[in-house]
């Protein structure tokens, strides 16, 4: 691809989603079958996020842009009419919610969303305000988007108590319409966009009020987000390919497993397996495993103490992967403050 040079006009867009706070008219076009790339950068920049474009050379621009919902959360239906790139800047203030437009032709086919190293796909997806992201869009592709203010997740953080980091929440990028809240909280979003073209619940805005605090708290517990890095995870709430990941940690017998070995048991990339650890473990595999490791090594020590078998440190650390025993004596000692020769001597009690 390469660069269509649009200098944006600063100041000439329509006002933002972001100062915004009472419910406007919905369905208003706002671009119709536009073709001139610096216009239609200013005015996607204006009123989603600011962006590069990027156009092949010689593709036609065939661009709608259209208002579905302007409150808090701002809802726009965005189609180019040819292949395009958007690259993301840093300084964008809101999450993008990336859905397949309902009903349009060749929605949502193809394309994807680039973002902290991973490519996948363009929807469903959220993109994580101050990480450049990179979207590709298919010619025939029409995308929903939900723009959320930061203030609004930071706030929903602040309320359910799950504060306490330096910038702004990270989520996990794709989101995955299998996951047991995640696919339920799709439904509500879909819901959500399709409440002002249909009237009802969109023709009252204290209930689209409503409906957009519902929408942000619901995607904090739904979709893996660096709130939960220093919360305990369960099994209830997390996707099944951590889940698995987890199990296969605890049930594995022999040498250490890699981290392809349990992303392969887990049915997941390694990159998406490095991602759920981090989000809702906040550590790496390799960080787990040798959690895992150095609990069995200790529960071995207080049972050679206990049944006073004859055995050495060396013998068990070896047999649960740790060869280099310097390294794990002050692994060991740093989470149970203790040298694992007094675990063997003493046991549990030492």
């Amino acid at each position: 691809m390469t660069d269509t040079l649009v200098p944006v006009r600063v100041g000439s867009a329509r006002r933002p989603h972001n100062g915004v706070t009472a419910a406007q008219p919905v369905a208003r076009p706002l671009l119709s079958r536009t073709q001139d790339p610096a216009y239609v950068r200013e005015m996607v920049t204006g009123h989603i996020a600011p962006h590069t474009l990027r156009v092949p050379q010689g593709a036609v621009l065939n661009t709608h842009l259209r208002c579905v919902h302007q409150g808090t959360i701002a809802v726009y239906s965005l189609g180019y009419g040819a292949p395009v790139e958007l690259w993301i800047d840093r300084s964008a203030r809101a999450y993008l919610v990336l859905l397949a437009a309902a009903g349009a032709r060749g929605a949502g086919t193809g394309g994807s969303l680039s973002i902290g190293g991973r490519r996948v796909p363009l929807t469903p997806a959220i993109v994580t305000p101050g990480r450049q992201a990179v979207l590709r869009i298919p010619k025939a592709a029409v995308v929903t988007v939900i723009c959320i203010p930061r203030r609004m997740i930071d706030t929903a953080a602040r309320l359910s108590r799950q504060a306490g980091q330096s910038g702004p929440v990270e989520f996990e990028p794709q989101i995955d319409p299998a996951a047991d809240r995640a696919g339920p909280w799709l439904s509500l979003a879909r819901t959500f966009v399709g409440a002002p073209e249909t009237g009802r619940i969109g023709d009252s805005p204290l209930a689209m009020a409503h409906f957009e605090q519902l929408l942000v708290h619901g995607l904090l517990a739904a979709q893996p987000n660096s709130t939960r890095w220093n919360t305990d995870a369960s099994y209830e709430t997390m996707p099944s390919g951590l889940a698995t990941a987890l199990a296969f940690c605890e049930r594995y017998t022999g040498p250490p497993p890699s981290v392809a070995d349990i992303a392969a048991a887990a049915h997941v990339s390694k990159r998406t397996l490095q991602s759920y650890f981090r989000l809702y473990l906040g550590m790496t595999p390799q960080s787990h495993l040798r959690e895992v490791r150095l609990r069995r090594v200790h529960k071995e020590l207080v049972a050679a103490a206990a049944d006073d078998r004859p055995t050495t440190v060396t013998a068990i650390a070896l047999r649960h992967g740790f060869h280099h025993l310097g390294r794990f004596a002050i692994q060991y000692r740093a989470v149970y403050g203790r040298r694992p020769s007094e675990t063997l001597k003493f046991g549990a009690e030492a």
